[in-house]
């Protein structure tokens, strides 16, 4: 249902009940006139009529309809919500893709800097540290890439099946 017709459909769901509270109270004989006589009267057409009962019974359906728009619109705010976290693991997953390419292209600048203070002036206690950071970039850079890989193949898969879960979904109601 289109977000316009549930708009037009709680328009018209507060209409009717508008218009209950004013049968309501014309349903109370004693505010149409003072004399006694036509009180009895509209009472006795009112109680031939059912008007009570219908009142009753269109004060029920005027509640079922606002549960069913509270109902409806739990739902658009359900599927919202669902759509934002679909949103979020996307720009979550994108970031893990950036993050893998600057690892990328990160590391062997990385190499080559450590390479160079090999070679250059650097203090003796440093030069002792430097073997073991390339070999922890190492590691570390490996790890983050499997990792990416992973997140994003995870999206990959993600995304395929809320896309033929949405069009499988799409053709049931289409059909109706």
């Amino acid at each position: 249902m289109p977000y316009e017709s549930l708009q037009d459909k709680v328009e018209r769901v507060a209409n009717m009940s508008r218009q209950l509270g004013i049968v309501q109270s014309m349903s109370t004989p004693s505010l149409w006139g003072r004399a006694e006589f036509s009180v009895a009267k509209a009472r006795i057409l009112m109680q031939r009529q059912d008007i009570p009962l219908i009142v009753q019974l269109a004060e029920r359906n005027v509640a079922s309809l606002n549960g069913l728009i509270n109902h409806i619109d739990e739902l658009y705010l359900a599927d919202l919500s669902e759509k934002n976290n679909r949103l979020s693991l996307v720009l979550s997953v994108l970031f893990a893709g950036l993050s893998l390419s600057i690892v990328v292209f990160t590391i062997t600048s990385f190499w080559a800097d450590a390479e160079q203070l090999l070679k250059g002036s650097v203090a003796a206690y440093v030069k002792n540290w430097i073997p073991d950071i390339v070999n922890l970039g190492n590691v570390l850079s490996l790890f983050l890439s499997i990792f990416a890989i992973f997140i994003v193949g995870f999206l990959l898969v993600y995304i395929s099946i809320n896309w033929y879960r949405d069009r499988h979904f799409r053709k049931l109601y289409l059909r109706r």
